[in-house]
């Protein structure tokens, strides 16, 4: 029984691959990811788009990436995740942000890697980025359809 469930496995495996490898240029990515390479970067998205953040951090430590600016132009969106490398006890991993754009503009976000009972103790590590959100892609339609 294990032999033909591996020989199933085998014969659908480059298939299956095909398959994820079309749909993934296929469908387009809707999400500008960015990770700690890209500090002090300047990033533009399209408003319909969003921003993916990935960070490493170790929340066992006590530390942990928080969003330092009240931009109302990028709202989190979600929880903020974490991800670990390991399937340790006390492993560190990846932190995940995602925002969502509420305009078009420019602004900085800044996020900080910090205890959050020391609020008066600057921030171990911060990852901070210009962005600037441009009008969607496709805009609606509006009006009547009818030139002037």
């Amino acid at each position: 029984m294990e032999i033909s469930k591996r020989i199933l496995h085998d014969r659908f495996n480059p298939v299956f691959l095909f398959f994820a490898i079309l749909l993934a240029a296929v469908i387009p990515c809707s999400a500008l990811e960015l990770s700690e390479t890209d500090n002090g970067g300047n990033f533009t998205i399209k408003q319909d788009e969003e921003l993916a953040i990935r960070l490493p951090g170790n929340p066992t430590t006590g530390y942990m990436w928080e969003t330092m600016t009240n931009e109302p132009l990028l709202e989190q969106k979600g929880e903020t995740i974490f991800v670990s490398d390991a399937y340790r006890t006390g492993a560190g991993g990846q932190i995940k942000f995602r925002f969502v754009p509420r305009g078009t503009g420019s602004t900085r976000l800044k996020l900080g890697y910090r205890r959050p009972w020391e609020k008066e103790t600057p921030p171990a590590r911060i990852f901070e980025i210009a962005v600037t959100v441009t009008p969607d892609k496709n805009p609606p339609v509006s009006g009547s359809g009818h030139a002037p």
